[in-house]
């Protein structure tokens, strides 16, 4: 689904699953877009709170550039409509909740750019086949005029468990309206340590190899922002 809007870029980092890793590739995205000159905010749309969490960890690591986090509350409206409230940004980053409720569909709503993470594990690949999919697809059905782009991520990969092989063949096999990203997301220590400290695996060590993964994966996206 190619994006032909001249709007400003709103991504949604979306599953109707948790644990793995919206949060995560949500900072990562806006500390990215960040370094690439974006004046980006993230908007947490998810009733945990990570990203507010990891903000306030941020704030308190001086140097670092500032990403506003602002909490939308849905019983004030739309998300869309929160949007055109706030000043002076460029890319928002949309951490939507892990279900599918009014308030991830208003999230997909207000996007121009859906991110779909899933692990390789059986688990989140049949939550990926049979609900998220689905979900999108049927969004896109009935809001035919609501052009964006989707790609799906495999975030937590391990080259060293067959498991994960088999499921990528698995998820290689699925037909579906949406692209997966040739980067995928390494399990690696240093996106807890990042977070730890409010930081993106790029500003964290710019030489790991979560960093490396993490820009590759940036690059990939930067043509639909």
């Amino acid at each position: 689904m190619e994006n032909k809007s001249k709007l400003k870029p709103v991504v949604a980092v979306v599953s109707t699953k948790g644990g793995v890793g919206k949060s995560m590739i949500t900072t990562n995205l806006a500390v990215a877009a960040t370094l690439d000159g974006f004046k980006t905010i993230i908007i947490n749309a998810d009733f945990q709170q990570s990203a507010i969490y990891w903000n306030k960890h941020r704030k308190a690591n001086a140097g670092l550039n500032a990403i506003d986090v602002y909490q939308w509350d849905p019983h004030k409206g739309q998300l869309s409509a929160a949007l055109t409230g706030i000043p002076s940004w460029e890319v928002a980053v949309i951490d939507a909740p892990g279900t599918d409720d009014d308030k991830l569909r208003s999230a997909l709503l207000a996007a121009n750019t859906v991110i779909v993470p899933t692990t390789p594990s059986l688990e989140d690949f049949e939550v990926l086949r049979y609900e998220t999919i689905p979900l999108l697809q049927k969004f896109a059905k009935q809001f035919p005029n609501r052009q964006w782009n989707a790609r799906i991520v495999v975030n937590s990969w391990s080259i060293m468990m067959g498991l994960h092989r088999d499921t990528l063949k698995a998820l290689s096999a699925l037909q579906s309206d949406f692209e997966f990203c040739t980067t995928k997301l390494r399990r690696l220590a240093d996106y807890q340590n990042a977070r730890a400290v409010g930081m993106g695996v790029q500003e964290y060590d710019p030489k790991s190899n979560a960093a490396k993964d993490f820009a590759n994966f940036y690059t990939e996206l930067k043509p639909l922002l």
